[in-house]
């Protein structure tokens, strides 16, 4: 698949942005950028789309050279510790490729590898790794990371079918389980630049609900005559007479 990026100027656009690609059943990438600025993904045939869409949100495309530092990416590997320039500028990555981190980390391809990206502060002494950047470099990198008063806090936004909708800010993990319905969903945005595809459907489910439909939790059901369980889900009449829910 060939894609192009673009990087755009503030939250609001940005989010605007992708809610509307999720609406178009578009594939995308959403990645955090420095100064306010985001990286948007998406497959080269409607890259020519992003410029109207981000004037639609009342932004623009930023030029890449716009961002102010080079993109330095840290790679844990046990004791050893070394850094890799990749190919845009951006914030400090934090990468791991344990086995056990990697459950919780996300793919992505960094110089040809698959690596699992954490945004994790790091503090302690750095190695030069094998790629042979010198390891006085990478101890700098890791001194601005340590010099931070607070841990980066990132957002995950959730929906849920039942209608409850809730952000929840973490280092590690998150809140995962509806306050309403108690029911696990994934967020269909991730400030780690996990985008999940349920997004598509989160945007579908707003679409129908401002048409006056909804969307059987249990079936999954396009429907208009809904049923209210104490839960606060919204079911159709044959789950209902099933007794499913």
């Amino acid at each position: 698949m060939q894609t192009a990026s673009k990087i755009v100027k503030g939250d609001s656009a940005a989010y605007g942005m992708v809610m509307k690609l999720a609406e178009m059943s578009q594939w995308f990438q959403f990645d955090p950028y420095p100064d306010d600025c985001y990286e948007i993904t998406v497959k080269t045939e409607i890259a020519h789309h992003l410029d109207q869409l981000a004037a639609d949100f009342g932004s623009t495309i930023q030029d890449d050279s716009s961002a102010t530092s080079p993109t330095i990416v840290v790679e844990m590997d046990g004791s050893a510790i070394h850094c890799v320039r990749a190919s845009a500028p951006a914030t400090v990555i934090l990468l791991d490729a344990d086995t056990e981190a990697a459950e919780e980390g996300r793919a992505q391809e960094v110089n040809g590898e698959d690596v699992y990206v954490h945004h994790y502060q790091l503090t302690g002494q750095a190695n030069e790794g094998s790629d042979g950047i010198d390891s006085a470099f990478v101890a700098s990198v890791l001194d601005q990371i340590a010099k931070s008063s607070e841990p980066t806090l990132w957002t995950n936004y959730y929906r849920c079918p039942c209608g409850e909708a809730w952000e929840d800010e973490w280092e590690s993990a998150c809140n995962d389980k509806c306050p309403r319905c108690n029911k696990e969903i994934e967020p269909y945005i991730s400030d780690d630049g996990f985008v999940s595809s349920e997004a598509i459907d989160a945007a579908r489910l707003e679409a129908l609900r401002n048409q006056g439909w909804s969307i059987c939790a249990d079936c999954g059901t396009e429907i208009k005559n809904i049923i209210g369980c104490p839960d606060g889900a919204e079911i159709c009449d044959q789950c209902f007479d099933d007794g499913k829910h």
